[in-house]
């Protein structure tokens, strides 16, 4: 009786040691990869991702700015509320995993092309701190209201121009409901 005793504490203390073991988090340092932060690392992070599928693992970004394009990207079928469906580029594809963090230390991600920075769906305890998003070109433009002629259906715009790249040329917009709406409403 005493053997079985025995024999379930070690199987409970090998089981339990297992899974502290499998717990623990990784830190992998980018730093490591001799990175160019003026080059596209998209690449690089998808490998790092992919080698390490169990999760538990924490990816550290010296500061700086790093570059993600969509031609590097993975990509997934997705159905996300208020986008096309279909196939989706993604910088940092977490699906499915736990005990991940993402730490950028100050850094600023600029991603190129259309591509969704982060999916995180099935997962368990993902931490992203410590860095900015943005895109190389944005896939909007912003502007003010100078005037409005509801009569003539007419509305003067000045677009901002630092952050956008855009060129107009004998250029309207045609008033879509939500547009025609929120000016003249």
């Amino acid at each position: 009786m005493n053997n079985i005793f025995r024999w379930i504490a070690i199987i409970v203390f090998l089981s339990l040691s297992t899974v502290i073991l499998l717990a623990k988090q990784k830190t992998i340092y980018l730093s490591d990869y001799n990175i160019d932060e003026n080059k596209d690392v998209t690449a690089i992070v998808n490998g790092i991702i992919e080698n390490h599928k169990l999760g538990a693992f924490k990816l550290v970004f010296p500061k700086g700015t790093y570059h993600f394009s969509s031609k590097q990207a993975t990509g997934k079928e997705l159905y996300i509320t208020n986008h096309d469906n279909g196939f989706k580029k993604i910088a940092f594809n977490l699906s499915g995993l736990k005990n991940v963090a993402i730490d950028g230390q100050g850094s600023n991600f600029v991603f190129h092309g259309e591509i969704m920075p982060f999916l995180i769906e099935n997962c368990e305890n993902v931490t992203l701190k410590n860095f900015t998003i943005d895109w190389e070109i944005p896939f909007f433009i912003q502007g003010e209201v100078i005037s409005t002629n509801p009569l003539e259906g007419l509305t003067e715009l000045s677009l901002f121009k630092q952050g956008f790249s855009y060129a107009l040329q004998n250029a309207s917009l045609n008033p879509t409901c939500g547009f025609q709406n929120s000016i003249h409403s």
